[in-house]
């Protein structure tokens, strides 16, 4: 699978880039339990995936126990019953302005998650041997901030290893046009 890394990302300032391209890469990201967040944070958030995937109807909030894994992180789904989700959920969702679209919704969803010092990044489970303090497995997290290796369990950043920038890169005169140039 190709991953894509998002290094200059401003979120909001081109909200089609956001709708087609950002929002559907960190969604799955997001949903798998990658980014650390805090169990109060995930109401809100999923009202605004309930939002985006549902509009503004209300009745699957009564099967809700279906859409869950569609909305909060596979990590936080067994932490509450479902009918506290239901209920959290559902009080957020009543939080969001009556005019919201789903596009405000893919951008407010982009803003909530990208406060996570993970977000952006490719996400790889590892089994690592080199740092004897750390677990065996781990997930590497590459992004602009630099490789992170992770609690597979807490998302605790037991490591960060920084990446130095490329300034400017000539490309090889053998394979492209000499005078290409990336900065």
């Amino acid at each position: 699978m190709v991953k894509k890394l998002w290094f200059s990302t401003r979120i909001g300032k081109e909200p089609l880039i956001d709708q087609l391209f950002h929002f559907h890469q960190e969604l799955p990201k997001y949903l798998q339990g990658y980014h650390r967040c805090s169990i109060t944070q995930c109401p809100r958030i999923a009202s605004l995936l309930y939002l985006i995937n549902y509009g503004r109807s209300t009745t699957l909030f009564s099967a809700f126990e279906s859409t869950l894994t569609q909305l909060v992180p596979v990590n936080f789904v067994a932490q509450m019953k479902i009918a506290d989700w239901r209920k959290h959920v559902k009080e957020e969702f009543n939080k969001l302005p009556a005019s919201m679209t789903k596009a405000q919704a893919q951008t407010e969803f982009l803003r909530s998650i990208a406060q996570f010092r993970t977000f952006g990044s490719a996400f790889f489970p590892v089994n690592q041997t080199l740092y004897r303090q750390m677990p065996q497995h781990v997930i590497v997290a590459i992004n602009a901030k630099g490789v992170h290796l992770l609690s597979p369990d807490t998302k605790v950043r037991n490591r960060l290893l920084l990446i130095v920038p490329l300034f400017t890169f000539q490309v090889c005169r053998k394979y492209c046009n000499p005078l290409v140039t990336l900065t």
